[in-house]
């Protein structure tokens, strides 16, 4: 039988071991960092004088963006549309984006109705599927 953390080491796929060896699975959670070992241990690359040069351009424009988005806020001819869109960018920048979500329950009640819809909507749908007819 072969030893699960030989597997690890090997950096090799559950998949690759025999099916006579014994070894079932592999928790890729157990194996997928060392302890002690940093998971980006080069850290994050550098920006080139290029890419300085080009944020820091962009952060010069940034006053003058706020600029135009107030003169957009403040025209009167300036369109709903323009103005929401101004309102919704300072808004996400400021506070982040809406928290969204799906609240799901799933009874046995729920999900027989949701059957039964899915069947009739079938049935309307592919001719002579009626029980009806």
């Amino acid at each position: 039988m072969e030893n699960i953390d030989m597997i690890a080491e090997e950096k090799l796929p559950v998949s690759t071991a025999s099916p006579d060896s014994g070894v079932t699975a592999v928790d890729p959670y157990r194996t997928r960092f060392k302890k002690g070992k940093s998971g980006n241990p080069n850290g994050r690359p550098k920006l080139t004088p290029a890419q300085k040069d080009a944020l820091e351009t962009i952060k010069s424009l940034a006053p003058k963006a706020a600029e135009v988005m107030e003169s957009i806020l403040d025209s009167k001819t300036a369109s709903l549309y323009a103005k929401i869109q101004v309102i919704t960018l300072i808004l996400n920048r400021t506070y982040g984006l809406p928290e969204s979500s799906v609240k799901v329950t799933n009874t046995q009640q729920t999900m027989e109705a949701s059957i039964a819809c899915i069947q009739g909507l079938f049935q309307d749908l592919v001719p002579g599927g009626s029980e009806d007819e």
